[in-house]
């Protein structure tokens, strides 16, 4: 769908965009896409100005957006128009077909603006722009009218419409060596602009937030990490408790690394796994988190499994990424899968089972009560036939056994 756009904005010439966006459940494949413009009075032809007409092997997974800037677009921008290819300020329609329109495309969506009626419009046009407005898509799913989807917004600086999705995948407040750093990681396909956004570290009682503002060429590519020393950042994280925040430069909340994350022991790392934050011993700069911690089982008259062990769950307060749709920063090894899936699955009885239940004082009164028991069945045993003796005499009525 076509998602926003602005025109040349007359005095802002060099702030031209249009956004598509997949609001589909499925990847699309842009490869024989085109971006058309129209004018009055044109039709499908070739030798007329498009904005894009090839968009080569470009795929757009499900809730992920593409910019396309004019050609002297000064924002962020993944592909470029054609040429000198631009729209007018008045009277024009995008379209977006799903073949080359030279081809027999079939319109996949389109927005008019202007006094002028299209036979393409959908519903009623947007009518005449005003001076450095944008239009976004406020419905979802459209309504097909125009003046109905779309609003008009006065946009801020831009920032990168991928930059949301960026996860702060793993902290180092204390190292044993070498200096405090932080991680982020980028799960999508596209390379994501760190232009225009910034990252945090929690005010304290003595100081102030201290912030790091990404230089405008700073970008992150699909799939990818990368680390900031604090060299660089000069934002320092408390070894008592701190946290990291990502926004943009309206002060909008992009993701932060799940709250106070209390006290940092030496050489250990606060990691992302799945939509926790988790402490392990396994530092990953630049790659896949692994979790190596061992965690402990303390066992109540109760029998359920407590966490003892440094392997503490921060749950992400504003991004949360289910692994299941998103690449994850790294998976939890070892005793935390086994702890999930005795957690999940029922195992079968084991002696060692019956311990971690029971417990030591319990087993061991256990012991003692078989004990008293045995000494007992022995004493019966043993004295067996003087017994059957005297139940015989007493059956008997005799007189000494009366006595």
């Amino acid at each position: 769908m076509i998602d926003e756009f602005r025109t040349r904005s007359f005095e802002l010439i060099n702030d031209e965009y249009v956004v598509l966006a997949n609001y589909g459940n499925i990847s699309v494949d842009l490869n024989e896409y085109c971006l058309y413009k129209k004018a009055p009075g044109t039709i499908k032809n070739p030798s007329k100005p498009e904005l894009l007409y090839r968009f080569d092997k470009y795929t757009l997974l499900p809730g992920q957006k593409v910019i396309l800037g004019g050609t002297d677009y000064s924002g962020t921008g993944y592909l470029d128009y054609n040429g000198t290819a631009s729209l007018a300020d008045s009277n024009n329609v995008i379209i977006l077909y799903n073949n080359y329109y030279d081809k027999g495309g079939i319109i996949v969506d389109s927005v008019t603006y202007g006094s002028v009626i299209f036979s393409d419009v959908e519903g009623s046009p947007l009518g005449i722009l005003s001076k450095g407005v944008a239009y976004k898509r406020t419905n979802i799913p459209e309504v097909n009218d125009n003046s109905l989807d779309f609003s008009p917004f006065f946009p801020t600086l831009p920032t990168d419409l991928n930059a949301d999705k960026l996860v702060i995948s793993e902290l180092l407040p204390s190292p044993a060596t070498g200096e405090e750093w932080f991680e982020l990681y980028n799960p999508t396909n596209l390379d994501v602009s760190m232009a225009n956004l910034k990252i945090c570290d929690a005010p304290t009682a003595s100081r102030s937030r201290r912030c790091y503002p990404f230089a405008k060429d700073e970008k992150l590519t699909g799939n990818s990490y990368k680390i900031f020393p604090q060299s660089l950042t000069k934002i320092t994280l408390n070894n008592t408790g701190d946290w990291l925040e990502l926004y943009d430069t309206a002060d909008n909340l992009l993701t932060d690394s799940g709250g106070d994350y209390g006290a940092a022991d030496k050489g250990i790392s606060l990691s992302l796994f799945g939509s926790e934050y988790r402490w392990t011993k396994a530092l990953t700069p630049a790659a896949t988190n692994v979790f190596t911690d061992t965690i402990e089982l303390e066992v109540d008259t109760v029998p359920t499994a407590k966490t003892t062990s440094k392997s503490k769950v921060v749950t992400a307060t504003k991004k949360t990424i289910a692994a299941t749709t998103l690449p994850a920063p790294g998976q939890i090894q070892d005793a935390e899968a086994d702890v999930k899936a005795a957690n999940t699955t029922s195992a079968p009885v084991t002696a060692s089972t019956i311990v971690a239940v029971v417990g030591r004082k319990q087993l061991g009164w256990g012991l003692i009560g078989l004990a008293i028991l045995l000494v007992l069945g022995y004493i019966c045993w043993y004295f067996r036939d003087y017994a059957k003796e005297i139940y015989d005499k007493i059956r008997h009525r005799d007189d000494s056994a009366r006595f």
